[in-house]
């Protein structure tokens, strides 16, 4: 299951029997003590790959329906994968920049202005490419800002790559985003300051 990032060809050439759901969640799961784990509760998008119908996916929707999970089918498999591409290329390097979780949206207005020009340069890459988002990443993000996420150890997975040693995600994510920007003309000082920030900080 592709979730949110632009490697659907590099999937295909490892896999290329294997059929693909294209789709992202927002949901997350995070440890709130030694004792418990936090589910952030939140929606599921699927769509078949572009060349298939509804059907291609329908027994994964009804897999996640049935288990309890709020799942919707989406007909162009772009708006689900550039909404969380926006969401995660702006919100996965910040504790990486801050070295500080999520609640820094909510104390930091120079952080929280940042972030809302972020994903209005994503926006503005997929209106130039010709893609309605399924759902609005700044919605999304609100919710983190008011407290979704608070009081669980979760500052994403590029810090935590970072923290262990191990290759990031950023040039894949943020990277990929900027780079369809210079496709189409957009310019994205927001985003190209997230990733200079977050490579200094040694992503």
């Amino acid at each position: 299951m592709q979730n949110g990032i632009l490697n659907l060809d590099e999937i295909k050439s490892y896999w290329p029997e294997v059929m693909i759901v294209r789709g992202v969640t927002e949901s997350a799961v995070g440890i709130a003590s030694q004792k418990a784990i936090f589910h952030y509760r939140g929606n599921f998008y699927l769509a078949p790959e572009d060349d298939q119908g509804h059907e291609a996916v329908g027994w994964f929707w009804r897999l996640l329906s049935d288990a309890g999970l709020k799942t919707s089918l989406v007909s162009k498999s772009a708006s689900i994968i550039w909404a969380k591409l926006i969401f995660s290329s702006v919100m996965n390097p910040l504790p990486v920049i801050t070295r500080q979780g999520y609640d820094i949206l909510k104390r930091d207005k120079i952080i929280w202005g940042l972030v809302r020009q972020a994903v209005g340069e994503g926006r503005a890459v997929a209106r130039a490419l010709g893609v309605r988002l399924a759902f609005d990443p700044l919605r999304l993000i609100h919710r983190v800002r008011d407290g979704d996420l608070a009081g669980i150890a979760h500052r994403g997975s590029i810090f935590q790559d970072l923290s262990a040693g191990k290759p990031t995600e950023l040039d894949f994510i943020t990277g990929a985003l900027i780079r369809q920007a210079r496709l189409v003309g957009i310019k994205t000082p927001a985003l190209d300051s997230i990733l200079f920030r977050a490579k200094s900080a040694g992503a």
